[in-house]
């Protein structure tokens, strides 16, 4: 874990990190995971969005103290390195890649 970074946001070494790291659109369902993070997170559980987009007002009316908002990141690394989960999610299959 980076102790730098989980120390420069106050977390505790018993504290877990959920991590969305992306564009926050509709796409990316990133309001109901906002939402679902807001109703079920334990009080030592904190999500970090970095990112920007288009729905980014509508989670931050929805987040809570537990969710930190970082903005687009150059280099995301530090977050990823403090993370203990990191969510994903892949609206339909448009931009995949089909096998031949």
């Amino acid at each position: 874990k980076d102790i730098m970074a989980r120390n420069k946001y106050l977390l505790r070494d018993e504290d877990r990190v959920f991590l969305y790291v992306g564009h926050i659109s509709e796409g990316k369902n990133v309001v109901n995971l906002v939402g679902k993070f807001v109703e079920c997170h334990n009080e030592n559980e904190y999500l970090f969005m970095v990112g920007k987009g288009d729905k980014l007002s509508d989670c931050q009316k929805l987040a809570d103290s537990h969710i930190i908002f970082t903005g687009w990141q150059d280099n995301p690394y530090q977050y990823l390195d403090m993370a203990d989960i990191c969510p994903t999610y892949r609206a339909g299959s448009h931009g995949g890649h089909r096998r031949p």
